[in-house]
């Protein structure tokens, strides 16, 4: 199986970092729309705290957010909240996001121009709504990234548009430092360039890259269906290719970075990778699990992540995983794996634990659960509930 999952990854590379060959009459996407990346730092009612990491594609808002606040009658000790997936949307100055898959929460704000958002939070229809406030922060070790977007499709026939028509569609979100210089910038830009092109060379124009990516993907599509005539299955003459990146964690001198591609030839599914990296922003270099973790905890983070799997679905101690559709009794330590506020997650991608029908594998373990091995003066910040 991971010879399989090994050729998946070199044929979504392929797809992807193929030559570039220009197409005329591709109108790029509007001017109007709003991209952002942003990460912020503010208030919520008069005693919380929060923090929230931002995308936003096309007006679409996406991203993750949390908050704390002073336990009551402590001067020390805080109560933080899980983080929160977000999802919005954004018009002309005015910006609505809810918590993912709770629309009972529901933030309304206005954005200045500085990029700033004030506004109410409603928890609930029954709750009265409180302010909050929402700044520009890179002052907490965070570090910007520039978000470069492109979304396009080629129609095949001519005069033929549409849902129904054979056309090849492409989605392009990544995140890239703009105007930055140093290790820590030279450090992202190459290890970004490598999760996005395959090389182990640094991108020098996210926008000519982006660009490329949709010329090549275009004409590798055009040159597939040159001679063909019979057009009626238009199912197998869809193409669809989409790349976003996210940031899952940006603050504390650590940066989490998502990388998710996704690719469709026509078949009957399409083929997809996520991948992951974590730095250290005080030196750019990207951290592995023996950076924070200390000598011989693959064992026992090993424990923590198989029970996880099994309480996820449902599956007892004593019975073996092979026997409910994985390939191995014991999974290992994914080399995907990220960080955020509440500890870290192991993922695991198509036919990497388990056949396509059984989807991926995503097991997150809370810092509390592995607080005795992580490395002593690493991951003050964390809260170990």
């Amino acid at each position: 199986m991971k010879k399989k999952l090994i050729l998946m990854k070199m044929f979504i590379i392929t797809l992807v970092v193929s030559a570039a060959l220009p197409l005329a009459g591709l109108k790029a996407q509007s001017s109007s729309a709003v991209n952002f990346y942003r990460h912020y730092n503010g208030t919520l009612g008069k005693n919380m705290v929060m923090v929230a990491d931002m995308l936003c594609v096309r007006n679409q808002v996406s991203g993750y957010y949390f908050y704390y606040f002073l336990e009551p009658e402590s001067k020390s000790a805080y109560h933080y909240s899980k983080t929160i997936p977000i999802k919005g949307n954004v018009t002309n100055d005015k910006i609505i996001f809810y918590e993912f898959n709770n629309a009972s929460s529901k933030y309304s704000g206005t954005i200045d121009k500085d990029g700033n958002i004030t506004g109410i939070w409603m928890k609930s229809d029954k709750d009265k709504p409180l302010p909050f406030e929402m700044k520009i922060d890179y002052s907490e070790g965070s570090f910007p990234l520039w978000c470069y977007t492109l979304a396009d499709r080629y129609y095949l026939i001519d005069g033929l548009v549409g849902k129904s028509a054979p056309q090849a569609k492409i989605d392009v979100a990544i995140l890239y430092p703009r105007n930055v210089s140093g290790p820590v910038g030279d450090s992202l830009k190459l290890t970004i360039s490598s999760h996005l092109s395959g090389e182990e060379n640094i991108i020098r124009s996210p926008d000519k890259f982006i660009e490329n990516l949709k010329s090549d993907f275009f004409a590798l599509y055009k040159k597939s269906t040159d001679g063909i005539e019979d057009f009626s299955n238009v199912a197998s003459f869809v193409w669809e290719k989409s790349i976003v990146m996210k940031v899952l964690y940006n603050k504390n001198d650590i940066m989490s970075l998502k990388y998710k591609k996704t690719v469709n030839t026509g078949g009957t599914h399409s083929i997809s990778m996520t991948e992951f990296s974590i730095f250290d922003l005080k030196n750019g270099k990207q951290l592995s699990l023996y950076d924070f973790l200390k000598p011989g905890y693959q064992d026992k983070m090993k424990r923590l992540v198989n029970a996880e799997l099994r309480r996820m679905n449902g599956i007892k101690d004593d019975e073996p995983l092979s026997q409910s559709g994985f390939f191995i009794d014991t999974i290992n330590l994914s080399n995907d794996f990220y960080l955020n506020n509440d500890g870290i997650g192991f993922f695991y991608n198509y036919y990497e634990i388990a056949p396509f029908s059984a989807g991926t594998s995503d097991i997150f373990i809370s810092f509390g659960k592995f607080k005795e091995f992580i490395k002593p003066g690493v991951f003050n910040w964390v809260n170990l509930k």
